[in-house]
């Protein structure tokens, strides 16, 4: 039922959205915004509480506010949609399953994710009673379960929920429909998280070939699954191959959506981060800057984003030594994330390891040790007790605390993260072969030589598993190896592995590369101790 309304009522609502829509579509979330809210305004006025058009025009002020990040504003008009369709609709109403799941995805931006699978699988059971026979909203749901008990890293479970979402695809579907992308994508990335890379790329490869054979000339989804492979390629250390991939996804990005500036910048970041990764740092500043200008055109009052680009830059600045201004990068970064976040975001977290990383290289010992304890009061606070950023931040504070020269603290700090890494990877990781040669280098300075050897052999053994046995990685391992038989008197082997290293060094390091300096200061002392 109407209230008394003034004439035409409906043309004016119905203007405002369409407007509003079209400004959507340029990226100007700000004014569509306007427009949606002064046609829910006139909805409010002259229609009852829980009509139809009400319920859509929130609907349509959340997506805007997703856009944005305002995740909370968002979920409080979500909630009032759903509660407008629970009068409107009889029970069980497939409309409410689409609200809940919208629900239920808020909650993962925020971070609840135990809440969103609850949402989500109260929108499953009624999709269930709805589609008896399956359909591909199930698939979705299914999907939408399948990611928060990823993010969560119960990784078994989440493979169970994404390939029960695979068959139902493929069952509503014709083989290579693109409806099934959806749910190869998200395989992939289970077997990304869990570090079985090839694996992944058959599942990304599969649904690159699928929307190539749907969307021949060109597609923005084209674009996402080859950043997929990019970053995948990116992991494995293959740089060239990752920015092959990652430009390729820039090219369909800035021709089919050039609008959505945000997905531009992340594709230049990407290309940025693998030239930072191979140490072409002016390269790679170049691409960060274009990011940023793209951003701060897009995004004038700060966002999240920026922050990711401002701490990128930071970084380079701080591996080419310039720490002051690495130092107002991450700076302006956590100025950004403050203004953004609660004070207890992940995001912070990572920001302040930076600082404090930075404040460690002037010597600012004791500086940085309280910006790596904020991070870890963070990351204990929003993680499990088991997560691997833990470790990392236990290693960060080990590091400072090698450096002061407080090795029983150390020993402790490595010890605890070790424990974190080797069950968060149990078939081993580059980070954790960091770590066993971090313990490896401290036994060594206790003059415990047989364990320490023990940890740097598991380290190479890590290794050679997850890059090859001629990777840059490779090197403290072999060097480490070569200092533990050097101090057993071992002194052909510990040459064997001191020569070893060096030959990667002078591959991989330039000629005045300090790191080249240490090894050839081992190989002397080798042959200082056999009187040669």
């Amino acid at each position: 039922m109407r209230k008394s309304k003034p004439y035409r009522l409906n043309d004016i609502a119905y203007v405002l959205n369409s407007i509003a829509r079209i400004v959507h579509g340029q990226g100007k979330y700000d004014e569509a915004l306007q427009y949606y809210q002064q046609a829910l305004e006139l909805y409010k006025k002259y229609y009852r509480s829980d009509h139809i058009d009400i319920i859509r025009t929130l609907n349509n002020i959340t997506t805007i506010l997703k856009k944005q990040d305002k995740y909370d504003n968002a979920l409080v008009y979500y909630q009032e949609a759903l509660k407008m369709e629970q009068q409107c609709y009889p029970f069980g109403h497939i409309n409410i399953a689409t609200t809940l799941n919208n629900i239920g995805d808020i909650l993962k931006h925020q971070k609840k994710f135990d809440e969103a699978i609850e949402y989500f699988k109260r929108a499953l059971i009624i999709q269930e009673k709805s589609y008896p026979s399956g359909h591909l909203d199930i698939a979705q749901t299914l999907n939408n379960i399948g990611c928060n008990q990823g993010i969560k890293r119960k990784f078994d479970e989440a493979l169970t929920y994404h390939q029960r979402a695979l068959e139902m695809s493929e069952k509503c579907c014709p083989s290579g429909h693109v409806d099934i992308v959806g749910s190869l994508n998200n395989i992939g990335w289970i077997f990304d998280e869990q570090c079985e890379y090839d694996e992944a790329i058959k599942y990304y490869k599969r649904a690159l070939k699928i929307q190539e054979t749907y969307n021949s000339t060109g597609h923005i989804h084209i674009a996402q699954i080859l950043n997929n492979i990019g970053t995948i390629r990116h992991h494995q250390k293959k740089y060239k191959t990752a920015i092959h991939y990652h430009q390729r996804a820039l090219k369909l990005r800035k021709e089919y959506n050039p609008l959505e500036y945000g997905d531009v910048a992340r594709s230049l970041n990407n290309i940025a981060f693998a030239l930072d990764n191979q140490r072409k740092y002016d390269e790679a500043h170049d691409y960060y800057e274009r990011a940023l200008k793209m951003q701060e055109k897009y995004y004038p009052t700060g966002h999240v984003d920026m922050a990711w680009t401002l701490n990128r830059i930071g970084g380079i600045f701080r591996r080419q030594k310039k720490y002051t201004e690495a130092l107002d990068y991450y700076q302006q970064a956590l100025a950004i994330q403050e203004k953004y976040y609660s004070n207890d975001h992940t995001d912070i977290a990572w920001t302040l390891t930076s600082i404090g990383v930075v404040l460690r290289k002037p010597c600012n010992y004791n500086e940085s040790l309280k910006y790596h304890q904020k991070a870890l009061t963070i990351e204990e606070k929003c993680y499990p007790s088991d997560h691997v950023k833990i470790a990392r931040s236990l290693n960060n504070m080990g590091r400072i605390l090698d450096r002061q020269e407080r090795c029983h603290e150390t020993l402790n700090y490595h010890q605890r993260a070790l424990t974190i890494q080797e069950k968060y990877h149990p078939s081993g990781h580059v980070d954790t072969a960091w770590t066993l040669n971090s313990i490896g280098d401290l036994l060594r300075k206790e003059e415990k030589h047989d364990e320490s050897l023990e940890f740097h052999q598991t380290a190479l053994v890590i290794h050679k598993k997850h890059s090859s046995s001629k990777h840059i990685d490779t090197i403290r391992s072999l060097n480490g190896i070569g200092c533990a038989l050097g101090n057993q008197r071992k002194y052909d082997e510990a040459l064997d592995y001191h020569q070893q290293a060096l030959q990667l060094q002078e591959e991989f390091y330039p000629s005045d590369h300090v790191d080249m300096a240490h090894t050839l200061n081992n190989i002397a002392w080798i042959y200082d101790n056999q009187e040669k």
